[in-house]
């Protein structure tokens, strides 16, 4: 993924904040799920300002992207449990505190698609 609107340079996944079934790549920039986990990035966007981020989603659409506290459960998709939540790329919708939220208008994303 790539970052901009804010510090700038590239973000990494941070390999401490990752759920058993996720592997991380080498250079920490890429990231396979073989089942439901988390992976959070090294550094913590800042509460205030806009950022944006670009991610582009390989294999199956089955991912969610979202925005989470540090301690969010890593081993579990982001937005099933209590502090984040994640927008779920095949439906449009959101998951958050463990429920779906319909989907209000949210543009989908599929394989190869960028998302920022």
């Amino acid at each position: 993924p790539g970052s901009g609107g804010g510090g700038g340079g590239e973000a990494l996944f941070d390999a401490a904040r990752c759920g058993a079934a996720a592997t991380l790549d080498a250079s920490r920039t890429n990231v396979e799920f073989s089942g439901m986990a988390t992976v959070l990035m090294t550094t913590p966007i800042p509460s205030e300002g806009v950022h944006v981020m670009e991610f582009e989603v390989h294999g199956r659409d089955q991912c969610l992207v979202g925005v989470a506290a540090p301690d969010v459960d890593v081993e579990t998709y982001l937005g099933n449990k209590r502090g984040g939540y994640g927008f779920f790329a095949a439906e449009g919708t959101l998951k958050v505190d463990g429920d779906w939220k319909g989907g209000h208008g949210l543009a989908k994303f599929k394989r190869a698609d960028p998302v920022a």
